[in-house]
């Protein structure tokens, strides 16, 4: 995980886990709720037109409140496809933060806990930094990303997916996340090939779910690395260690949405094994850190092409 990926980990991680209102206004947290909803049925204009509502009914000083709701209305937009309005979003969450730390001087009774307010200002001042830096409409971000690769001689390369009882998945969830590192080798299948195997000591990319504290909270999937570095400063993968959290052991005990959420969080951490070592700054992109797609956009395809090429 990336610098940035990973301060917006830390940022979903942080938001308060209490009603997020505090009795401020029912009416703003019945938007939200709304907004909520339409986000996940994959209504983002919608969804972004509640959660601006529930900040414009919510009182002027409410900044913690209206620091989580900015917070999802980024992501509504992003994922819109709205990157400038989105970038703004990210903007005016980090201000709420530096009203809660402008305030708590004054205000004591109120118990902010300033180096929780100071992280997340800073880490969203860095993220909107990065995104300004950015074109979401380039050909590719191949220049937003670290890039590691597969050497010639390791393809194809060997899949496990572990189906034991204690890290595995069943027979379902292996089929979803086998079909989403496909997605990626039909991006590029001249180069990209795989093969699975049942034996872990034989392969290069394994799949297992996490043990406690191996992925982040707030953040569903961790790709890890085992790779060397050669003269010339190429980074090569030997073997790469993907985690993934999933809803249930048994593929028939998920819901349609837990089952698009696993093939989700496989698709773009197959990315990042693959050699993607970063993120897009676009929703556009599975690479997004926070995508809910289950394709593969131009960018990404374009970008994998540009790796191997």
């Amino acid at each position: 995980m990336t610098a940035i990926g990973a301060a917006c980990a830390a940022t979903v991680a942080a938001l308060p886990a209490q009603a997020l209102f505090f009795g401020y206004d029912q009416q703003a947290e019945a938007y939200k709720h709304q907004g909520d909803y339409a986000y996940e049925t994959q209504n983002y204009p919608s969804a972004s037109n509640y959660f601006n509502q529930a900040i414009n009914v919510l009182p002027y000083d409410a900044y913690q409140a209206k620091s989580g709701l900015y917070y999802s209305l980024a992501l509504a937009d992003d994922v819109s496809g709205s990157y400038e309005r989105a970038t703004d979003d990210w903007q005016h969450a980090k201000e709420c933060y530096d009203q809660l730390l402008q305030a708590a001087p004054s205000n004591p009774a109120a118990g902010i806990n300033t180096a929780w307010a100071q992280e997340e200002s800073g880490e969203l001042g860095n993220l909107v930094n990065w995104r300004r830096t950015c074109d979401p409409s380039s050909q590719d971000y191949f220049s937003n990303i670290n890039v590691r690769r597969w050497p010639a001689n390791k393809f194809p390369l060997k899949v496990f997916v572990d189906e034991s009882s204690g890290l595995g998945f069943g027979a379902g969830s292996r089929s979803t996340i086998e079909q989403a590192a496909s997605q990626w080798v039909m991006a590029d299948p001249t180069r990209l090939r795989i093969t699975t195997v049942g034996d872990i000591n034989q392969a290069d990319i394994i799949y297992q779910r996490p043990q406690a504290g191996q992925v982040a909270q707030g953040s569903g999937g961790r790709t890890t690395y085992d790779d060397f570095v050669d003269a010339r400063g190429n980074r090569w993968i030997k073997h790469a260690y993907v985690k993934l959290t999933c809803a249930a052991v048994d593929y028939n005990n998920m819901s349609n949405a837990q089952k698009n959420e696993l093939y989700n969080l496989a698709l773009h951490e197959s990315g990042h094994a693959f050699g993607i070592d970063g993120h897009s700054p676009s929703g556009l992109d599975i690479m997004y850190w926070k995508s809910p797609l289950l394709r593969l956009s131009s960018r990404d395809i374009a970008t994998i092409t540009r790796i191997y090429q």
